[in-house]
């Protein structure tokens, strides 16, 4: 597993870090998972600056078995689902 971080990030970022980590890891589970020989890359990137706030893009890039392109937006639909749940029932709106 190899980590390039682009240097132009700021250090210091608002984030929802337990979000965040959750999804960067079930990312990288999947592409180990699925990695028999080769290498796993994660890769975050400063796409853009406007305003004070920071527009990040991160990649997760392997050598694995490749998943259909129409079908990616199904990896995360777990998750999505689980947070649709935490922000509605523990806001106390259910």
């Amino acid at each position: 597993m190899h980590f390039n971080f682009d240097v132009t990030i700021d250090k210091n970022i608002l984030v929802d870090n337990l979000r965040l980590q959750q999804i960067l890891i079930n990312c990288k589970k999947i592409a180990i998972k699925f990695t028999a020989v080769g290498d796993v890359k994660l890769q975050p990137r400063l796409m853009n600056r406007i305003d004070g706030l920071q527009y990040l893009r991160f990649s997760v890039m392997d050598y694995g078995i490749k998943i259909n392109r129409h079908k990616t937006h199904k990896l995360l639909l777990a998750l999505e689902q689980a947070d649709w749940l935490l922000t509605h029932v523990g806001n106390g709106r259910f």
